[in-house]
């Protein structure tokens, strides 16, 4: 009986457990959802899990909105199968219309991105022919990567978990009531129906997980986005110049998040006190540089504005560090983090958030006494005041210091998550014999 176990402990020690990750976004695609795969894909390993990665062949002439990061080329933390974007078809008016008409009857079964669903399906499809995966998990938006996890399941029993970086209707209040039915009615249906056979749901925030609740019947799961402290490392962290105070913002103004209160307060400061206000600058870095432009125009603090355009990852993560305070927008929606906002934490400099969003932002920014959440024209001139006066007398001001209540936002803390999701799956699996 001894010798038994210990034959069945030996099998189950060399059995390696496997997981077929589907991304859309994945590296060199310098969007958030690549850092959350990512690391997923990164920090399995450490919990039991080898990971294969199936995602779009991203390059510099397929890539949009010029997400293309050269500095992420060859980051492959495990195996990577990447497959070709279909060229986009030419069509015609009536063709257009057509796929329109099409995509919204049968939502289930439209071609995303000129067929990128197929060719990741087909493609996922081998690799499971050849390789005896335990767990696939599928990230989304966009929905055809759920399409393609719920065929495989269907193909090969494969248990897996869906994943919800975002959901199509979690902020669609701004939107007229016709908008709101038809998403209601098309979306948010097809999002439930292609979940259907998930094992597992996974999702960033708690908000997300109270709507995922009330139209899924698979249990649905919390793994909050983050930060990696190895992005961080080797990052000279000393500003290379004390001749200005320099205000950071990296990123897009995603979610039509409106900086109209921080630049009146930016006005507000100037027409206060306009000799201290002149050693302020504004760094815009990335789509914001584009973004920022019509709110900017015809106001008296327009000068200290610098667009610095697109940059690498890495340079942006740089900036972050070396600046003297970062600006920061709370998603309009509640419950919800964006993942700009743990890199932020991480890199210690203090934070600005503006207008902040009386929710769940603002209590992890005072939680952490990461900075100050102003919520008017006035509070975002006086914060302003204080910073600049006391970096006048000392050179700098304070900076992070709660960061060991981070720790739970780490990467790897959050892989340990789903490792333990993932090992559930197999617990419930009967075996193959």
């Amino acid at each position: 009986m001894e010798h038994g176990w210990k034959n069945l402990k030996l099998l189950q020690i060399r059995k390696k457990k496997q997981v077929l990750i589907l991304a859309h976004e994945f590296y060199p695609l310098n969007n958030g959802g690549t850092f959350r795969l990512g690391k997923f894909a990164k920090y399995l390993i450490n919990f039991g899990w080898e990971v294969v990665v199936v995602a779009p062949d991203w390059r510099k002439d397929n890539v949009y909105h010029g997400k293309f990061d050269s500095s992420m080329v060859g980051m492959d933390p495990c195996e990577v199968i990447r497959v070709t974007v279909p060229p986009l078809p030419e069509l015609s008016n009536f063709e257009k219309k057509l796929k329109k008409l099409q995509n919204y009857i049968m939502p289930d079964y439209s071609l995303h991105l000129g067929g990128l669903s197929e060719v990741i399906y087909k493609k996922s499809q081998e690799l499971c022919q050849e390789k005896k995966f335990d767990a696939i998990f599928a990230s989304s938006l966009p929905h055809y990567i759920l399409w393609v996890g719920s065929r495989l399941h269907r193909d090969f029993g494969i248990p897996w978990v869906a994943d919800h970086r975002d959901i199509i209707d979690h902020n669609i209040q701004s939107l007229p009531v016709v908008a709101q039915l038809k998403m209601r009615l098309n979306s948010v249906k097809r999002e439930a129906r292609l979940t259907k056979n998930a094992a597992v749901i996974t999702t960033v925030s708690d908000a997300l997980a109270y709507r995922l609740k009330e139209r899924n019947r698979s249990p649905v799961h919390v793994i909050m986005n983050g930060f990696d402290e190895d992005d961080f490392q080797g990052i000279d962290r000393v500003k290379k110049s004390n001749e200005t105070f320099n205000i950071v913002y990296a990123g897009s103004l995603f979610g039509n998040r409106d900086p109209k209160v921080f630049l009146d307060g930016i006005d507000l400061f100037f027409e206060k006190l306009p000799d201290l206000a002149n050693n302020l600058r504004i760094e815009f870095y990335g789509k914001s540089s584009i973004e920022i432009c019509p709110y900017i125009e015809g106001r008296i603090s327009r000068k200290i504005m610098l667009l610095q355009g697109n940059v690498t990852h890495r340079s942006a993560l740089e900036k972050i560090c070396q600046a003297d305070a970062l600006y920061f927008m709370s998603h309009k929606a509640k419950g919800f983090f964006t993942g700009k906002l743990f890199e932020y934490l991480c890199s210690g400099r203090p934070i600005l958030s503006v207008p902040g969003d009386g929710d769940v932002t603002d209590k992890l920014i005072n939680e952490v006494n990461a900075g100050v959440v102003a919520g008017s024209t006035e509070e975002v001139a006086n914060q302003l005041n204080k910073w600049l006066s006391s970096w006048k007398l000392n050179g700098s001001i304070p900076s992070l210091s709660r960061k060991e209540l981070l720790n739970q936002y780490s990467r790897k803390s959050q892989a340990n998550k789903l490792a333990n999701i993932l090992d559930g799956l197999i617990h419930d699996k009967p075996e193959n014999n």
